[in-house]
């Protein structure tokens, strides 16, 4: 684990420990109407939406990274080219909830699944290669 990851890691238990601290939020709260407030705020107005958005996204890939390593027949939804940033995948999510208003009472992580699935299609094989 290199020291960036550990340094996310880190700040992002702080802010769950801080953020557990000042509200009930559960799983259930995250739909599409609280993945756009965290991960709209420019970094500037907001520190802690920005490592909640960023963290809340590095979650959701590296879970379903280790889905896709951990069953072989696991259909890949998408598949990022070369070169894809974190900053962008963002952009991508917000543009796409900022798009469908109508399904922001979804949960967040089916929302974002869709617009990256949408944005970053695989071939028809399913391989990494994007369409």
């Amino acid at each position: 684990m290199n020291i960036r990851r550990i340094l996310g890691c880190v700040v992002l238990c702080l802010i769950v420990v801080v953020r557990g601290t000042t509200s009930t939020a559960t799983a259930m709260d995250r739909d599409g109407n609280w993945l756009l407030k965290q991960c709209q705020d420019n970094p500037g107005d907001s520190m802690q939406s920005f490592w909640i958005c960023s963290e809340y996204q590095q979650g959701v890939l590296d879970m379903y990274d280790r889905s896709l390593r951990d069953s072989k027949d696991a259909p890949r939804l998408f598949c990022f080219p070369p070169g894809v940033t974190l900053n962008q995948t963002t952009l991508v999510i917000v543009k796409h909830l900022k798009d469908h208003p109508q399904y922001l009472h979804k949960a967040g992580i089916d929302l974002m699944i869709q617009a990256l699935a949408e944005a970053f299609p695989c071939s028809e094989t399913g391989t990494d290669k994007p369409k």
